[in-house]
């Protein structure tokens, strides 16, 4: 897997998308650099996860594509994620 979506269920997760990360201090940057947009999601965020709320006006569609695509190459195959 490299990306989950949550809509307002598991453990009151706001409607977000979850991707992969670097590891904790790469989500640590992104929660301190903008905690309206990225929150540490239950459960898999020890894991190297980043949530990204959609849910807070309109999304940065570009910016969402960016970290959809960085957390593919984090999760797949180095060959896969060459292709990419």
């Amino acid at each position: 897997m490299f990306a989950y979506f949550a809509d307002h269920g598991h453990h009151g997760a706001p409607v977000s998308i979850m991707v992969k990360t670097s590891g904790r201090e790469e989500q640590e940057m992104l929660i301190e650099a903008d905690p309206g947009l990225y929150y540490w999601p239950a459960y898999i965020g020890v894991s190297g996860w980043i949530g990204i709320r959609l849910d807070g006006g309109e999304p940065d569609w570009d910016h969402i594509e960016d970290r959809v695509r960085q957390s593919y190459r984090l999760a797949a195959p180095k060959r896969l994620a060459r292709l990419v």
